[in-house]
C-alpha cells in the first residue's frame, strides 16, 4: 500500500462516518462509477464543495489511478483505532492466505451441494473472507451477488463499525461488477462471539450449523482483556483455567457451531499447540480424537507491520467427517 495514502489517511480522521465516506466517494471516482442505484452506499457518497476537494486530494495518491477492493479491505483495517486493534485483536489477513483457506474448506464439500453451503465468520472484521468466498461463487456457480449475499455467507463481529463496513465493501464489489440493486440482503450481526448464540438464526439452526466456519480470530493477550471478555471466557472448556488468549475459546465455539460435516479453516497463532495457556485445547482436540499434522512452510513475515513473524505451519484437524484446516505462526514479544 502507497505509505502517502495511509499517512493521509491517519492525519484525515479516525471517525469511522467521516473515513467510510472518503473511502466511499473516493472508490467510486477512482473507478468511474458515477452514479448509484444502492440506497446504502448512497448515504456514503460526499457531495459538499469542500469534502469534494478533500476526495480529490486523497485520489491523486493513488499509483496509476486504480483502487481496488483489496486495498479497500486494507484501508479499511488501518484505519481502526490502536485502542481497538490493540483490545479486539484486529489483524488485516492477505488474500492469498483467505483464497487457501477458503479453497480447501470447500475441497472437502460435496460440489453438488456448493450453492447451499452456509459460510460463517464469527469474527469478520471488515468482511475480507466474505469477499473471497463470493469471488469464488461467481467463478464456480450462476448464483448473483445478491443471491450469495443471502444464501451462502454468515458474519458476526464485536464493533457496529467493523459490520458496517462489511456491507459497504460487500455493496461496493457487487456494484463494481455491475450489479447494482436497490438493496442487498446480508445476514450481518454485530455481537460477541463469546456469547452469540447461533440457533437462533433459523436458517442456521434448520441446517443444523454451518457447513463451514472461516476467519482469522481475534490475538488478543489475557493481560489486555476487559472483565467482561474475562468472564465470558469460562463458559468455554478450553479457557476456563489458567490465562488463555483470546484466540483459544474460537476452536471450541467454531467446532460447536459446525454441523455434523462442517469445515473450520483459521488462521492463527501456533501458540496452543506448545504453551501452558493451550494446554485445555490440546486436551479438547485429544478427547475428540483429532488427528492433527504440522507443515512448517519455513518463515515468512505474513502481517504488515505488526509484531508476529511467521513459520506457517498448516494443521489439520480430522474427525470422522469433520475436517478443520488452521494456518497458524507465532508471535515473538
Amino acid at each position: 500500500m502507497n505509505q502517502s495514502i495511509l499517512k493521509y489517511l491517519k492525519n484525515y480522521s479516525y471517525d469511522t462516518k467521516d473515513v467510510n465516506r472518503l473511502l466511499v466517494s473516493s472508490f467510486l471516482v477512482v473507478n468511474k462509477i458515477k452514479k448509484v442505484k444502492n440506497t446504502f452506499i448512497n448515504h456514503f457518497i460526499i457531495s459538499e464543495e469542500k469534502e469534494l476537494n478533500q476526495v480529490t486530494e486523497f485520489i491523486q495518491l493513488f499509483d496509476k489511478h486504480s483502487f481496488d477492493i483489496e486495498e479497500l479491505i486494507e484501508l479499511f483495517e488501518f484505519v481502526i483505532s490502536p485502542q481497538d486493534k490493540e483490545v479486539n485483536g484486529a489483524v488485516f489477513t492477505p488474500e492469498y492466505i483467505r483464497k487457501h483457506i477458503v479453497e480447501k474448506t470447500i475441497e472437502k464439500q460435496n460440489s453438488e451441494a456448493l450453492s447451499d453451503l452456509k459460510f460463517g465468520d464469527i469474527a469478520c472484521g471488515c468482511g475480507g473472507f466474505f469477499k473471497t468466498i463470493t469471488e469464488y461463487y461467481r467463478d464456480n456457480t450462476e448464483k448473483s451477488f445478491y443471491e450469495i449475499y443471502r444464501d451462502n455467507i454468515y458474519g458476526l463481529d464485536i464493533q457496529e463499525y467493523s459490520i458496517l463496513r462489511t456491507k459497504i465493501l460487500l455493496s461496493l464489489l457487487a456494484i463494481i461488477n455491475d450489479e447494482d440493486r436497490i438493496a442487498y440482503e446480508f445476514n450481518l450481526y454485530c455481537g460477541n462471539a463469546l456469547s452469540f448464540n447461533w440457533k437462533t438464526i433459523e436458517t442456521i439452526y434448520e441446517n443444523n450449523g454451518f457447513d463451514a466456519i472461516v476467519g482469522n480470530p481475534p490475538y488478543v493477550s489475557s493481560s489486555k482483556m476487559d472483565e467482561e471478555t474475562k468472564a465470558l471466557l469460562v463458559n468455554w472448556s478450553v479457557s476456563k483455567t489458567g490465562k488463555p488468549d483470546l484466540y483459544i475459546p474460537f476452536f471450541e465455539i467454531g467446532m460447536g457451531n459446525l454441523n455434523e460435516n462442517g469445515i473450520l479453516g483459521y488462521i492463527t497463532v501456533n501458540t496452543f499447540y506448545k504453551s501452558l495457556n493451550g494446554r485445555s485445547v490440546r486436551n479438547y482436540f485429544s478427547s475428540n480424537k483429532f488427528d492433527i499434522s504440522i507443515i512448517d512452510f519455513g518463515g515468512e513475515q505474513l502481517f504488515k507491520k505488526r509484531s508476529t513473524y511467521v513459520g506457517f505451519p498448516k494443521l489439520e484437524l480430522l474427525k470422522f467427517l469433520k475436517v478443520q484446516y488452521s494456518y497458524s505462526f507465532p508471535i515473538l514479544i
